[in-house]
């Protein structure tokens, strides 16, 4: 799957903030209502950190952080 996949999957819509290179992600925090992007995705290792919220891990965990 794919980040946006499983961000579109629990109904994430700051894609406006997406900003993407080959390997990595930057955008908006799922779990905040931040005014810069905080939200960073290292693609080749699956890998995110959300500077807002002090999480990070791999992407898969972070699906039980959603009620």
């Amino acid at each position: 799957l794919s980040l946006k996949e499983v961000l579109s999957f629990f109904h994430y819509e700051k894609f406006a903030s997406w900003q993407e290179t080959a390997d990595k992600i930057l955008c908006s925090s799922p779990w905040t209502e931040d005014k810069t992007p905080s939200f960073y995705f290292c693609q080749t290792k699956k890998l995110f950190c959300d500077f807002s919220t002090g999480k990070g891990g791999v992407i898969l965990n972070s699906t039980s952080w959603y009620n």
